[in-house]
């Protein structure tokens, strides 16, 4: 894991607690928070594959920005939020700068606030997706959600809910939102 430091952690077992810098997971990191969490950015997959961040029960997550795949190496890099975890993003959320099949999954009562959301923001970024899935699972996004790039999706079902100020869709790359019911 790379991180670019400046950054002050107390490590308890697999409790993570940080204060208001950046965290980047890079070169296959996997990292699991389940207490207040304070960061100004945090990146999964920057330029790299196969990196992954869990927020988990009793997680507070705070933050200004938050990218899950980065450039066009940055693939396969996943991101989840569940049993009551919460993330509070005062700025964008991106899943799929340049790079393709990034997940971010919110379920089991979690729930991400954010202002603009953007899945496939490049228009080669590909396979992105987000998926908002269980009762009490929520996605509130005080802008808009754009899904550009090639074939990116957001999904909602089985009680999940998403909220935005407005869907954009790329016209051109068949990108997708899906309601399943259930």
């Amino acid at each position: 894991m790379t991180r670019f430091l400046n950054i002050f952690a107390a490590v308890l077992g697999s409790v993570v607690a940080a204060s208001a810098y950046t965290n980047t997971l890079e070169d296959g990191a996997t990292q699991t928070v389940n207490s207040d969490w304070n960061e100004t950015a945090i990146t999964v997959g920057g330029s790299s594959p196969g990196n992954a961040l869990d927020l988990i029960s009793g997680a507070l997550a705070t933050n200004v920005t938050t990218l899950v795949g980065g450039s066009a190496n940055a693939v396969s890099n996943a991101v989840t939020v569940k049993n009551g975890a919460s993330w509070n993003m005062t700025g964008d959320l991106t899943v799929g700068d340049k790079g393709g099949d990034n997940r971010f999954e919110i379920s089991a009562g979690g729930l991400v606030s954010n202002n603009a959301a953007f899945v496939g923001a490049d228009a080669s970024a590909s396979n992105n997706a987000v998926n908002v899935t269980g009762s009490g699972a929520r996605w509130n996004n005080a802008g808009a959600i754009t899904l550009g790039g090639v074939s990116n999706t957001v999904g909602v079902s089985n009680g999940g809910t998403i909220s935005a100020a407005d869907l954009i869709i790329a016209p051109a790359g068949g990108s997708k939102f899906n309601l399943q019911s259930g």
